[in-house]
């Protein structure tokens, strides 16, 4: 077979084994080695700088320091003229000298302390006036809100110019009058005014600002400053995230992104949410985002601590994503890990910890055992049947009475807990020391489930970062991080569907002391109803273990100024082992006295594998000249995975205590193994322009090669183009001084959906085994599997934005608003070819199809001081978005109920209802429509006849609802007051349906048991038009099994997500236990929600179905402690 050449250049050998180990090894001494790192201090006397041109301003030589130094220069902005031309000759000379130079004759002052270069006005030393003499030395410090000192905070009398900034402490001070107002600023915080009065000595926390104007934002490849940003691209509070009792972040981002949809419609651990980014580009799969950790493409982020994270951005449109061109189409989703600090010379120890309890959020009632024998006999009076249940039964169920044939079973209380425990231990160390940045930390995660005895998760997280200066040009990074988790189940939703299915009329135990299941009315056998509870206790065990080791390594060179070369490498290995071992079964009859039926001891054993290597090379290079602005990104990257699986198999176990294939029956094993593997390579490059900061232009271009397609097809091209206006920063503005920002975007990009496309589709299948007959034997041979499509390319999404940013009042007030479109072609397609070519699956892969979408996103915001202790924030954030089909070919005509074109996706399609029929009148007219079946009685559904022409067919199935999250909101409160601070955050959804389905819809298929909601009923003595179900029935299904708007429901909710009340302790408590702060805090998750049209006990996010593990309501306390 020939080889796919862009696939043979790429792979390659490794004896993974060898590498595993050295690779534990080395994480090993890595672990300890941080922990003895020591601080350095440099000398300050003898650091040089290089000037290219003596033609620069003040500022530009500052930055020139911070570029091309480890210092960081600190100083307001009312006592620096940044402006002002510096008089430097071009060249290399020392810091100090050049400090000197540029502020000499002026009354500017410098001094080096640590990593930083602190400037300040010195006093003239003038004889003090009346006016001086009469005022008081003030001294205070200004801290953020996790009691760090803020360094370089404007410290300024309020209406005067007289003023400083904080030192390395967050210290300062500073003259006043008696009665001044001091006014406190820093970028990226509210400012805060604090009267002085009789004090003389004050503490000031600044809040952190929704408009942080220069906050840097992590994109692809690299940084940028909000200021110059064209993209439509968010930066998530990430200190939001934490402290939330659930181990999968997707949980406490719900809602808190604009453009991002997150669905969470089930509460089993280690069950990750649903993504989506501004929409559905595609069907049939393959819409969630690109997801990348420090870099390298991760797939996931359920895995990650929260504690860990340092910043994550979401990218949504193309101007930001279009660096990552052909997998972008979905969306892009950037989290950095946190690094040490340049500032920490000493190590900080951070320890955060919760416990909580679980409860399930919402569980529909079962009903008892004399609920559901008086509705089976109902249905069966309903069918035109006798009773089952005879009086005695039901006499016996509503007393209470039981024996071996009348149980009074709660199968909930039985099965499931009332309350389960969960808890979170991390903890951190982080400084700056001889190696260099050092973060380390270590998590544990253990959740119980709500399934009692088997329903048990929990996941260990370790992590290592470096950051080493080897030289000033010199950077080196090193990146560690190893995962695992446990699982004792396979997945417990069915569990919860056996709850509600079965008969409450079953008997856990007969009093012989066997399994109970079976359902008896009348004295006769009625059916097997199951026992969960008997599942439970002779469940496996099943086991799965999944591990993952990611290792990263980083050089960054820097030979000239504004140039920076970067080659980073990674290297991924994950395996899992997992065993799922079925005890032998058997089922007792009581009446018979005798195994009714049984079954042997099973054992599965799964092994798997994956590993990848990832190769980044880029080029960045800056330059100001004047006015001009230019940056330059190139690159180079290439991935490579292979993965492998073995699967073993055997039963009739010699006992229920062996739990090896070995000790199986030989004669019943079956094995099965395979690998896949796929390659990636990338050339992209970016560029960006500013003028005077206020026009903005940015240009993104990657192509792409991939393995997934066949020679000729490999490759593909992804541009983009943003321009951006800083309106603000115009002439015309100028008087309007509470504008803080507000700047305008436009950006246009193609985009591709790689990841959809599987691995071999332009390669013919062939597959193997005892397909042919000659003389009536069967023969093995080969036989073709499927035919390949060499003509295969991508799916291409073209995008466009039109965006608008605002700050007001210093960030107290901030609004981003984005108005978008998108359309995708060349959606993948699986179309019918022709049975009589031989290929046992005649359907052939093609790009055929065409959706379009459009939406807007919003974010709103404020926050500021009620009073000098009591502070405020509001944030709002609100999604909407449509997509619908354009061309699906085939899959998409007028009268599908799967697609339909120009219509929606996420469309019911089915019979409108008009209600249950309640009258003879109404229900002798509705008789005289075809295909109304003559069964139809009072309290059955009535179908409307779309097009009038008398009767009821394919031509009547119109849009019922759509099942999309198309429109989301959050909100989130905060308060503080001195120590306190309070956080609630609400989370919605609107213009959402959801369907009844399953036994939620039908009633006693099999006696399986229906939940209370079908009590609201309509029956003869309560002709109830309104009733949640009609007539039930049993076996006749016009009620339950065409699809009608009767069984479609509005899913619109709110859900107050999350409520936490916390407590910083003051310093000067802390001091004195030898902690640098404390925080104890109380939280609840999904503490209530409201969904008016939804059946009780159901969440709105997902199906009224019996067979979902529901979502979990939690209770928490928790403290974070920094040493």
């Amino acid at each position: 077979m020939k080889r796919n050449p862009l696939l043979a250049l790429l792979l390659f050998r490794i004896n993974h084994n060898k590498w595993s180990k050295i690779m534990k090894i080395s994480l090993f001494l890595l672990f300890v080695c941080t922990f003895q790192l020591m601080s350095i201090n440099s000398n300050a006397q003898n650091v040089t700088i290089k000037i290219a041109s003596g033609n620069i301003t003040v500022g530009q030589f500052l930055k020139a320091i911070e570029e091309q130094t480890e210092y960081l220069v600190v100083y307001s902005n009312r006592e620096i003229e940044t402006e002002r031309v510096a008089n430097i000759k071009a060249g290399t000379s020392k810091v100090t000298e050049l400090l000197s130079n540029v502020f000499k004759n002026t009354d500017v002052k410098y001094e080096f302390e640590n990593n930083y270069i602190i400037l300040s006005k010195q006093s003239k030393g003038t004889q003090p006036s009346i006016l001086q003499q009469s005022q008081k030395k003030i001294t205070g410090t200004v801290s953020d809100p996790n009691g760090d000192p803020i360094i370089g905070a404007n410290v300024v009398e309020k209406g005067t110019t007289n003023g400083t900034i904080t030192d390395l402490d967050g210290k300062f001070s500073l003259s006043l009058p008696a009665n001044a107002t001091l006014l406190i600023s820093y970028i990226g915080y509210t400012s805060q005014e604090v009267p002085i009065g009789n004090q003389t000595s004050v503490s000031i926390q600044l809040q952190e600002s929704m408009g942080k104007l220069d906050e840097v934002i992590v994109v692809g490849y690299g940084t940028q400053r909000k200021s110059s940003m064209t993209a439509a691209v968010t930066n998530v509070n990430t200190k939001e995230l934490q402290n939330i009792p659930r181990p999968s972040i997707y949980s406490a981002l719900q809602g808190r992104v604009a453009g991002l949809t997150i669905n969470e419609s089930s509460g089993e651990p280690d069950k990750a949410a649903s993504l989506l980014i501004r929409g559905l580009g595609t069907i049939d799969g393959g819409t969630e985002p690109l997801i990348l950790i420090d870099g390298s493409p991760s797939g996931t982020l359920s895995h990650l601590s929260t504690f860990d994270i340092e910043s994550i951005s979401v990218l949504k449109d193309a101007a930001a994503s279009a660096i990552y061109g052909a997998r972008a189409a979905n969306g892009v989703i950037l989290v950095t890990t946190k690094q040490g600090r340049i500032d920490d010379d000493k190590p900080m120890i951070q320890f955060d910890s919760y416990v909580g309890l679980q409860t399930l959020a919402q569980f529909p009632k079962t009903l008892s055992a004399y609920e559901y024998a008086t509705l089976v006999n109902e249905v069966h009076r309903n069918d035109g049947k006798s009773n089952v249940y005879s009086d005695t039964d039901l006499e016996m169920f509503k007393n209470g009475q039981t024996d071996d044939f009348h149980g009074n079973t709660n199968w909930k209380d039985r099965t499931l807990l009332k309350v389960a425990p969960i808890f979170t231990n991390h903890l951190s160390v982080s400084g700056n020391g001889k190696l260099g940045r050092y973060y380390v930390s270590g998590e544990y995660v253990d959740q119980k489930g709500m399934v009692r005895k088997i329903d048990n998760y929990d996941r260990m997280n370790l992590r290592a970062n470096i950051t080493s200066d080897i030289t000033k040009k010199i950077q080196f990074q090193f990146m560690s991080n190893y995962i695992r988790t446990h699982k004792d189940n396979g997945g417990l939703s069915g569990t919860f569907s056996n709850v509600l299915a079965a008969s409450s009329t079953a008997q856990e135990k007969y009093s012989d002391g066997n399994w109970g299941s079976m359902i008896f009315a009348d004295g006769r056998y009625l059916w097997d109803t199951g026992n969960p509870v008997k599942s439970i206790n002779e469940y496996g065990p099943v086991e799965t273990y999944w591990n993952t080791l990611n290792t990263m390594a980083s050089l960054q060179y820097q030979p000239i100024s504004g140039l920076t070369l970067k080659a980073m490498g990674s290297y991924r290995y994950s395996w899992s082992d997992s065993q799922s071992y079925s005890r032998s079964w058997t089922s007792w009859d009581p009446l018979k006295q005798e195994i009714a039926q049984s079954g042997p001891a099973s054992l599965q054993e799964n092994w798997d594998k994956e590993m990848k290597y990832d190769l980044q090379l880029t080029a960045t290079y800056e330059k100001t000249i004047h006015d001009h602005f230019f940056k330059i990104l190139g690159g180079y990257s290439q991935e490579n995975l292979r993965s492998d699986f073995i699967k073993g198999y055997r039963k009739n176990f010699i006992n229920d205590s062996l739990w090896e294939l070995n000790a199986g029956d030989a004669s019943t094993q079956t094995n099965e193994g395979g690998a896949d593997q796929w390659s990636f390579v990338s050339f992209f490059g970016r560029a960006n322009y500013t003028f005077m900061n206020k026009y903005l232009f940015e240009a993104n271009l990657r192509y792409d090669g991939s393995s997934r397609f066949a020679p000729g097809k490999q490759w593909g091209l992804f541009p983009s183009f943003s321009l951006g206006w800083n309106i603000s920063k115009e002439s015309f503005l100028s008087k309007y001084d509470f504008i803080d920002n507000l700047k305008v975007r436009l950006s246009w990009g193609q985009l591709g959906n790689a990841e959809k496309v599987g691995l071999y589709l332009w390669f013919p299948g062939v597959e193997s085994g005892a397909y042919y007959n000659f003389d009536d034997k069967l023969v093995f041979g080969t036989r073709p599997a499927k035919f390949a499509n060499k003509d295969l390319t991508w799916e291409t999404t073209t995008s466009y934005n039109l965006g608008l940013d605002g700050s007001f009042l210093n960030g107290k007030y901030t609004f981003e608003i984005d108005l978008w479109k998108k359309n995708t072609d060349d959606v993948l397609l699986t179309v019918p070819i022709s049975t009589t070519i031989g290929a046992p699956d005649a359907n052939l892969t093609v790009n055929a199809g065409k959706i379009g979408s459009h939406g807007f996103d919003l974010s709103v915001g404020t926050n500021g001081n009620f009073t000098k202790d009591l502070t405020y924030s509001a944030r709002f954030s609100l999604t909407g978005w449509n997509s619908w089909v354009i061309d699906l070919k085939d899959r998409a005509t007028a009268f599908s109920t799967e697609y339909r074109p120009g219509e929606e996706l996420g469309n019911y399609y089915g019979y409108e209802c008009l209600g249950i029929i309640n009258d003879e009148k109404t229900l002798d007219e509705y008789k005289k429509l075809e295909n109304v079946a003559p069964q139809i009685a009072l309290g059955d559904l009535m179908y409307k006849d779309q097009n009038g022409d008398g009767r009821l067919d394919y031509l009547d199935n119109v849009k019922l609802g759509n099942w999309n999250t198309k429109n989301s909101f959050g909100l989130n409160l905060g308060l503080g007051y001195k120590g306190f601070d309070l956080q609630v955050f609400f989370q919605g959804a609107f213009n959402v349906d959801k369907q009844i389905s399953g036994n939620t819809r039908t009633s006693f298929h099999n006696f399986w048991s229906p939940d209370a909601n079908q009590l609201d009923r309509w029956t003869e003595e309560n002709r109830n038009a309104d009733a949640l179900y009609p007539r039930l029935r049993k076996e006749y299904s016009h009620n339950t099994d065409p699809m009608s708007s009767f069984w479609v429901k509005s899913a619109s909710y709110i859900k107050l997500k999350n409520l936490q009340i916390g407590y910083n302790f003051p310093q000067s408590f802390t001091s004195k236990i030898r902690v640098k702060t404390l925080r104890l805090y109380v939280s609840g998750t999904n503490l209530f929600t409201i969904a008016p049209d939804f059946l009780d006990g159901y969440d709105p996010e997902g199906d009224m179905k019996p067979d979902i593990y529901p979502t979990l309501r939690v209770y928490s306390i928790g403290l974070n402690v920094n040493f």
